[in-house]
C-alpha cells in the first residue's frame, strides 16, 4: 500500500505544485498589469508644475471672471441709458406745459442729450461723472423749487 499511497500522494503533491504555480502566475500577472496601468495613468496625468499650464490656467479663470463683470456692466450701462431717455422725455413734457421754463428745460435736457448720445470717455473719472450728474440734479431741483 505504501506505493498507492505514494503514487497518490505524488500526483496530489504534482496537482498542489501546478495551482500554486498557477496562482503564482496569475497573482505575477496581476502586479505587473497594475503597475503597467499606473504608469499608463502617470503618463496622462498633466504636469502640475508646467509654467505654461500653471499660466493658462490662471488666465482661462480670469477671462471668465471678466464675462461676469461685462455682464453686469451692460445691464448697468443699458439700464442707465434707458433712465436717461425717460428723463429726457419728462423733460419735453414738463417744457410743454409750462412755456416759461422752456428755455431752461431746453438748457438741461442738451447737456442730457449729450450724456445720452456719448459714451463717457476712457478718461472721465468717476468724479467728474457725478458732478455732471450733480449739477443737472440741482438745475432740475431749483426749477422744481419754483413751482411750488
Amino acid at each position: 500500500m505504501s506505493t498507492g499511497t505514494s503514487k497518490a500522494g505524488r500526483a496530489s503533491d504534482q496537482k498542489d505544485r501546478g495551482i500554486r504555480s498557477a496562482a503564482g502566475f496569475i497573482l505575477v500577472a496581476l502586479v505587473v498589469g497594475t503597475v503597467m496601468l499606473m504608469l499608463d495613468l502617470y503618463e496622462d496625468l498633466p504636469n502640475l508644475y508646467d509654467p505654461a499650464r500653471i499660466a493658462l490656467s490662471r488666465a482661462e479663470t480670469h477671462l471668465d471672471r471678466s464675462y461676469d463683470h461685462e455682464e453686469d456692466m451692460l445691464h448697468a450701462a443699458r439700464a442707465a441709458r434707458q433712465e436717461l431717455d425717460e428723463a429726457v422725455e419728462l423733460l419735453q413734457s414738463a417744457a410743454q406745459a409750462d412755456p416759461d421754463i422752456t428755455g431752461q428745460i431746453e438748457a438741461i435736457r442738451g447737456r442730457l442729450e449729450t450724456l445720452r448720445k456719448e459714451e463717457p470717455a476712457l478718461g472721465t473719472t468717476p468724479q467728474e461723472l457725478h458732478r455732471v450728474y450733480r449739477e443737472l440734479l440741482t438745475e432740475i431741483n431749483n426749477l422744481l423749487k419754483r413751482k411750488r
